[in-house]
């Protein structure tokens, strides 16, 4: 069964950008009950490396287009700071969705957007997806069933001319 992730995010100035994006109306037929105020994700990445010096590369989410989706493009244009809960869920043996693991990112800075149609001959779905990618100072890492959590501090700067 598959995985799911929803993640709420609030601006320092417009507040919760989250509110609402699971609804009917922010997107339609694939809103979910008990997540209204978070924003579905369908895919994530995030890479980290080490050479000599750990090396954090900017989250980056997939989801659909819904009511967040002008507010993001507003905070990257306004460089405007947003703290992000990305919360993962899994099927247990009792084939109940449980929230297993949780990313928390602080002081981050929305660095790219892609919006992408793909073709809808080739793509029956043709469901128009947006590509987020976040910058951020410090996160955290907690998995909330086996007890664990780790903590990393990022010098955003160093993204920054």
């Amino acid at each position: 069964m598959a995985n799911y992730a929803y993640m709420t995010i609030e601006g320092k100035s417009q507040g919760l950008i989250s509110e609402g994006c699971s609804t009917l109306e922010s997107i339609g037929n694939r809103y979910q009950v008990g997540h209204t105020d978070e924003i579905m994700i369908l895919a994530f990445n995030h890479m980290m490396s080490n050479d000599g010096h750990a090396v954090h590369n900017p989250i980056t989410l997939v989801k659909p287009i819904d009511k967040s989706t002008p507010l993001l493009a507003m905070a990257l244009n306004e460089q405007e700071k947003v703290k992000v809960l990305l919360d993962f869920y899994r099927t247990t043996q009792h084939a109940k969705q449980e929230k297993f693991f949780s990313i928390q990112i602080n002081d981050g800075l929305i660095s790219d957007i892609n919006l992408v149609m793909p073709n809808i001959i080739d793509d029956g779905a043709g469901l128009i997806l947006e590509h987020i990618s976040i910058r951020y100072k410090d996160v955290t890492w907690t998995h909330h069933k086996a007890g664990t959590s780790g903590y990393a501090l990022w010098e955003m700067t160093k993204f920054m001319n």
